[in-house]
């Protein structure tokens, strides 16, 4: 068991800063190109394996650090898994309407979603 709390924590390590070099800044403009669109899917998908391993974790008892004890707080449960089922729909919503368009698409709010998800997964996992 304990092998699996340090394979958990370690991924949730590796998965943090390959999300923050992958995330982009909020577009200007009406368009979102396709490879912006494809950073930021996966950019959420990392932080979203980092998320999921999180709430794998057992729950933290009283004196334990989620870091140190590769544990959850139990306070961060409901915010991070409202913040990843919001994150899923708005990926979901951009990936889909990207399909099939090479110039750009003009949907900024559904791309402005997935980074906004993304950002708030990772503060999520830093408390």
């Amino acid at each position: 068991m304990k092998l699996t709390r340090i394979t958990g924590v370690a991924l949730i390590a590796l998965a943090l800063p390959l999300a923050s070099c992958s995330t982009i800044k909020t577009i200007t403009g009406i368009t979102v190109n396709q490879k912006s669109v494809a950073v930021a899917v996966q950019a959420f998908d990392a932080v979203q394996i980092s998320a999921t391993n999180y709430l794998k974790l057992p729950t933290c008892t009283a004196g334990q650090s989620t870091i140190k004890d590769a544990c959850k707080d139990a306070k961060v449960v409901p915010v991070l898994v409202k913040d990843v089922k919001a994150g899923r729909a708005a990926r979901d919503s951009l990936w889909t309407a990207s399909k099939g368009t090479a110039d750009g698409i003009g949907i900024r709010a559904a791309y402005d979603a997935v980074i906004a998800a993304t950002t708030a997964i990772k503060s999520d996992l830093s408390k």
